[in-house]
């Protein structure tokens, strides 16, 4: 099954851990205090 999602992305693995961890990290900091109403998809590019 996990070849068949990969086909369906730019990026052909699967997400880590970190990488979710590293955009929450960025948004619960200072960094993203102006950010508001924002979405950010996580996905690898699978809904692009």
């Amino acid at each position: 099954m996990k070849d068949l999602m990969h086909s369906f992305t730019d990026i052909k693995r699967h997400g880590q851990p970190e990488e979710v961890a590293g955009m929450v990290a960025w948004l619960a900091g200072p960094e993203a205090s102006f950010v508001t109403g924002a979405m950010y998809t996580i996905d690898g590019a699978f809904g692009a």
